[in-house]
């Protein structure tokens, strides 16, 4: 089955209770009050006149009013399934909920006012379900009602032209006449027109009625959860339940709310299902009316569907793991054994070209790894894919794994401009920010060059002076210290170069020069003075890491961009957040509209509601930057708190998405497909090292300066003033590729912590979840689970059938089964995966038997009843509350849990209960 909406958190529990009705004292329509009194003293009567005596008693007319001719919007508390959905509903009752938990029995049903007895009135109220072609003026099942007045049903007189005399009239109760006079008379209400047979067939009989209406209280006790259009919330409420079943070869219906009031003698007769009556409609009243499509169910179902993943486990559950199948026979040799080992780690042959253009072969494993790989905690940043190359010298090959994680990360922040843009001002501004406090504390840029042997760098002097005559003086400064000796002595110690093919150098290393590089000597015109270079000029990550009090200057001063203005951030009175200012809004990375752009929500082009959406346990709070402030109007920290500069937050939220691999390709998650065929499920670990080189390649984007890898190392690096959270365990998930994601679109995964359940567990986080496919659900968890539950959307409390996880018919009816539960305490808990009635699973002989052309699986309800009475071993007849126990839906769950292992751990399959 299908349920579309939002599902609550696991662990959230209800106290709801069921009642049979809910009666109110005074029915509508006119009452007589009568009142008398009768004195005596020692048995004789003392009546002087002045009380009414029993033979003249004082009467008083009092008329109780209530809904006739519609019900309003506020009164409607939802409906299932939603108006207007398009799902799975074959085994579903479609039923309504209404805020008002009295009116179903606030009027009655029949002329004379009486309902036989002492028994409880019947409900005035029923749910009807027609399908297409059954209503003359709805044939296509779109909602369409006829206008009518009120004059035009209650008058014969008044009756409307279209209704001719094959139309039966609502027959009113004579007890509570209708006003038909003035405005009242000309209240326009819904009405439809149902051909006789077709009411036959779809209404319920007089001994049907109670059981499909009851009444469900939630406890004041605990809160409420909301549940869509169908929501569960505190109190009282009136629950009106169709007796029908959707086909399940599929299509459209529409569900009425009707008034019986009058139409008791045209209720069919349960011991005659075959309509032999007279050719002539019904003019029914319809309150309220909602339509929905039900899909055809060619497809298993969940508890089929989950027991192909069971099938496919494998060795303690080896199968399940994100891999390539590897072939268990005898290996032989060293490289085989190699071989397997790789393909068992999640790695793959990919065809490559070296840069020199040779074409080869070599390893390849996404970030998504069947076995945990421990982080490498201390490497220096990657500049360009090639430093992520791992050569295999054993076999001449490479692993271009954490090269294509490079080059991905770097692909996705050129597709998207506003990162990119936003990246860029965030460098300068913290430029800026930083070269105003080296100034402010009197640090220049200028180099010098000493004698220094053959090969020897520039040595930075912190001599300011150096750096006051604009670039002109410090050229001729750099001259007058020998840059020409220097020079000369560099080009004549080095050694002839050798031609040798760029792409073939080791990773990493230097590329020898093809021909020695001729310097022309043209004439140099003078030029006036040019503006100082600026203090961070040959600023690097290595000096920032190895001077502590340089990093903690800058440190101070960049801490102004985040928000933590420190005093050592503090420069000439003004915090030191220099700002360079641009356009007035520059929208983010999460504005972005194209499907390949960049790590935004991967919904951009898809409407928020369906499977497409995501959800995810971190903050959206995406890049929108702003005006940045101009520094000489600014005002000082005194001002009020700081705020995080926008650029950086934009630049930082998009990073930890891309982090979370979104905008990441998904043949960069899953490249082969055996490794996640149709119809599996497969569980995996993410490898961290591949996701830090993921955001290293988006990093390099726009590097034009040394002191940008100090900028960003300032700002995302280890002792960085904006790093990115880092999860508080390892990140795990899995991929989910099944009829399930298509077919259950609200499909439950709970990731715990425990093998077995606790008392008050909770989940462990999801940090992604996300539909990247029609038919493939990624989930990436915080944590490593002892157990996976995946279970169907429990929506709130709906009712229908159920079916077996042996069942193999398309159609529920079929193999259909009612899963008994105790009407004792614990109330509504299933008695067992085995008690289910019938005990042959069909439900086909509770369904009337459809004449020619008439509707289908609509239920012998008081069949239906009595059955699960003596299934239940009651001794009286089950009453509604009772039956609407029984008839919940069931949401069935499968279990997923772990062996204990070390990081790794076996998955095998637990049991496969209904919540």
């Amino acid at each position: 089955m299908s349920h579309p909406q939002q599902t609550p958190q696991p662990g959230e529990r209800l106290n709801v209770q069921f009642f049979d009705t809910l009666v109110p004292r005074l029915t509508a329509g006119r009452h007589t009050l009568t009142a008398y009194q009768t004195l005596t003293r020692n048995g004789s009567s003392v009546d002087e006149g002045y009380l009414p005596p029993a033979a003249a008693p004082v009467k008083q007319l009092v008329e109780v009013r209530a809904p006739r001719f519609g019900v309003e919007p506020d009164r409607v508390h939802g409906a299932y399934p939603p108006a207007g959905a398009t799902g799975l509903y074959s085994d579903v009752l479609p039923h309504m909920t209404l805020n008002r938990p009295t009116l179903p029995w606030e009027r009655r049903i029949d002329r004379t006012g009486g309902d036989g007895g002492d028994a409880a009135p019947l409900p005035w109220l029923a749910v009807l379900v027609f399908g297409e072609g059954e209503l003359p003026a709805d044939p296509h099942c779109l909602g369409r009602t006829d206008p009518r007045t009120v004059a035009e049903l209650a008058v014969e007189s008044a009756r409307n032209p279209e209704d001719g005399a094959d139309v039966t009239l609502p027959r009113f109760d004579h007890d509570d006449p209708v006003p038909t006079e003035g405005a009242q008379g000309q209240e326009v209400c819904r009405t439809i027109r149902v051909p006789g047979r077709i009411f036959h067939a779809v209404a319920p009989t007089r001994a049907e009625l109670p059981y499909l209406t009851h009444v469900r209280r939630v406890d004041t006790r605990h809160q409420g959860v909301t549940l869509g259009l169908d929501r569960i919330q505190l109190g009282d409420y009136a629950v009106v339940v169709a007796n029908r079943l959707p086909r399940a070869a599929g299509g459209r219906y529409v569900a009425h709310l009707v008034s019986l009031e009058g139409w008791l003698p045209d209720l069919p007769d349960g011991g005659k299902e075959t309509y032999d009556g007279p050719e002539h409609d019904l003019r029914l009243v319809s309150l309220h009316s909602w339509a929905f499509e039900t899909l055809a169910d060619h497809a298993p179902g969940f508890a089929a569907l989950t027991e192909h993943f069971v099938e496919q486990e494998g060795d303690k559950g080896s199968a399940l793991l994100l891999r390539v199948p590897v072939a268990d026979r005898p290996l032989s040799g060293t490289e085989q054994q190699d071989v397997a080992t790789r393909l068992r780690g999640g790695y793959l042959p990919v065809s490559c070209r070296t840069e020199s253009g040779r074409a080869t072969f070599g390893w390849y494993r996404g970030p998504l790894i069947p076995e945990y790989a421990p982080p490498q905690t201390t490497r220096e940043r990657r500049r360009c894919a090639a430093e992520a190359l791992i050569h295999l010298q054993q076999y001449g090959v490479f692993d271009v794994s954490l090269a294509t994680a490079f080059t991905a990360g770097r692909g996705v922040a050129l597709a998207d401009h506003q990162f990119s843009a936003a990246l860029l001002r965030l460098r300068g501004k913290v430029r800026q920010v930083a070269d105003a406090a080296l100034r402010a504390h009197g640090h220049g840029a200028a180099v010098t060059f000493a004698a220094v042997a053959p090969g020897a760098g520039p040595v930075a002097s912190g001599t300011p002076a150096a750096a006051t005559g604009g670039a002109r003086a410090h050229l001729e400064h750099l001259v007058t210290n020998g840059l020409a000796d220097h020079l000369g002595r560099v080009l004549a110690a080095a050694p002839a170069p050798e031609p040798v093919a760029a792409g073939d150098a080791a990773p990493g290393t230097a590329r020898a020069l093809a021909a020695p590089v001729t310097v022309p000597h043209a004439p140099v015109t003078p030029l006036p003075a040019a503006t100082d270079l600026p203090a961070t000029a040959g600023l690097t990550v290595g000096r920032l890491r190895e001077d502590a009090e340089l990093r903690e200057r800058l440190g101070s001063a960049v801490a102004a961009l985040t928000g933590a203005v420190t005093p050592e951030g503090v420069v000439n009175g003004t915090a030191s957040s220099f700002a360079v200012t641009g356009p007035e809004t520059s929208p983010g990375p999460e504005t972005n509209t194209r499907p390949e752009s960049g790590p935004g929500p991967e919904t951009s082009t898809r409407p928020e509601s369906g499977p497409g959406a995501e959800t995810s346990t971190r903050p959206e709070a995406g890049p929108s930057p702003e005006t940045s402030p101009d520094p000489e109007t600014s005002p000082g920290p005194e001002a009020g708190p700081a705020r995080p500069d926008e650029d950086l937050k934009a630049v930082q939220q998009w990073l930890i998405k891309l982090r979370d691999l979104e905008g990441v390709p998904f043949a960069h998650l899953v490249p082969d497909a055996r490794m996640l065929p149709a119809e599996s499920l497969r569980f995996f670990h993410v490898d961290t090292d591949w996701t830090a080189t993921l955001v290293e390649g988006a990093l390099s984007v726009g590097l034009a300066h040394s002191f940008d890898l100090a900028a960003d190392d300032l700002l995302f690096g280890p002792a960085g003033k904006a790093p990115l959270p880092e999860p508080a365990a390892p990140l795990t998930g899995l991929l989910l590729r099944s009829k399930l994601v298509s077919g259950w679109p609200g499909l439950e995964i709970r990731p715990y912590p425990n093998a077995r359940p606790t008392d008050g567990e909770t989940a462990l986080p999801v940090v992604r979840r996300a539909t990247l496919a029609e038919d493939v659900l990624l989930v990436i968890v915080e944590g490593v689970p002892a157990r996976v539950e995946i279970a169907e959307p429990q929506q709130g409390l709906h009712f229908g059938i159920d079916e077996l996880e042996e069942g193999g018919s398309d159609d529920p009816v079929e193999d259909g089964v009612i899963r008994l539960r105790s009407l004792t305490a614990p109330l509504g808990k299933e008695l067992g995966e085995d008690r289910h009635y019938p005990d042959r699973p069909g439900l086909r002989a509770y369904v009337r038997a459809p004449g020619a052309g008439n509707p289908d699986t609509v239920l012998r309800v008081e069949r239906l009843a009595n059955g699960l009475k003596d299934a239940l071993g009651l001794d009286r007849p089950i009453t509604p509350s009772q039956f609407a126990i029984q008839m919940i839906n069931a949401a069935q769950r499968r279990t997923f849990t772990t062996e204990p292992a070390s990081h790794t751990p076996a998955l095998t399959t637990g049991d496969h209960p209904h919540g």
